[in-house]
């Protein structure tokens, strides 16, 4: 497996905070996570705003098997928020997936 991680920043303010993750085993069975901090000014509105992601993902070596996932968080200095999740996932012939936000 391996892990990246990372911080970035501008002299506007923009702030980012990250990270990766991700693996395989010797049957070629898979996963993967990201995540991800933004803080940063909307120049248009004069707002500032935080972002939060995040992702998460596997699947099998034989293909029989997958799963994916995803949130996420917005929010700006007024007050105003977003919140939302994807979810999917497959078994052999069988899927399901599941969303809100």
């Amino acid at each position: 497996w391996k892990e990246t991680w990372w911080e970035k920043s501008d002299w506007t303010g923009y702030k980012e905070l990250g990270g990766e993750k991700s693996g395989r085993n010797a049957e070629r069975d898979s996963w993967r996570e990201t995540w991800q901090e933004v803080l940063w000014q909307d120049e248009w509105r004069n707002l500032a705003r935080i972002e939060k992601n995040a992702q998460k993902q596997a699947k099998s070596g034989n293909n029989k098997a997958s799963w994916y996932e995803k949130w996420w968080e917005k929010y700006n200095a007024r007050g105003w928020a977003e919140k939302g999740f994807h979810k999917y996932g497959r078994l052999n012939d069988w899927s399901w997936w599941e969303k809100w936000g």
